[in-house]
């Protein structure tokens, strides 16, 4: 509703561009919290398995289905996409999360590329791959990227909760495990 309302301020009075400006601030701070607040909420209801029941789903149809999704972004940032199927990826997890985990993946591998980047997807029966282009052709710190609100740099934009989120959907399925690694100036993230 705050938000709502100084939209409407924004558009409807006349303000100095100073104060356009401050409410501009005060808009985006606003928003910022909002999206922490649903991502903790989110956070605490995985670590409650309060998501539905689990079921065999294929990570394959997911991934084409996020793919997709973020098919405008990716193609904003003109970034080439590849994905190759060894095989079909199945495994017991509540819908939902599947495509939580897949997405916050997906967008971290486009937030993070470069303009013209690669990301590359494989998938096999038994794991996927999901290998970008670095920004900044360097490997973030395997020890602190899945904690909750790191960044690895000063992304004013991000709540330092993407791969927290991946990390505990994977915690609460003891038959999935992820893995960070960096070769050839690409950030690779296995889901086995």
């Amino acid at each position: 509703i705050a938000i709502n309302k100084l939209d409407l301020l924004i558009e409807n009075e006349d303000f100095s561009e100073k104060n356009l400006s401050e409410l501009s601030q005060t808009k985006e701070g606003l928003m910022r919290l909002v999206k922490l607040n649903k991502s903790l909420l989110m956070l605490s209801r995985i670590e409650n398995n309060q998501f539905g029941e689990k079921q065999q789903i294929s990570l394959n149809e997911i991934t084409k289905t996020v793919l997709d999704d973020f098919s405008d972004m990716i193609e904003f940032k003109n970034i080439s996409l590849k994905i190759i199927e060894n095989g079909n990826f199945k495994t017991n997890i509540n819908l939902d999360l599947g495509y939580i985990l897949i997405s916050n993946l997906v967008r971290n591998a486009i937030k993070y590329n470069l303009s013209n980047g690669k990301i590359i997807v494989e998938l096999f029966n038994d794991r996927l791959k999901i290998k970008n282009s670095s920004s900044e052709n360097k490997p973030l710190n395997k020890d602190l990227i899945f904690n909750r609100f790191y960044k690895s740099n000063q992304d004013n934009t991000s709540t330092g909760l993407g791969l927290s989120i991946v990390k505990t959907i994977i915690e609460n399925h003891s038959d999935l495990s992820i893995d960070y690694f960096f070769e050839n100036n690409f950030h690779i993230f296995f889901v086995k």
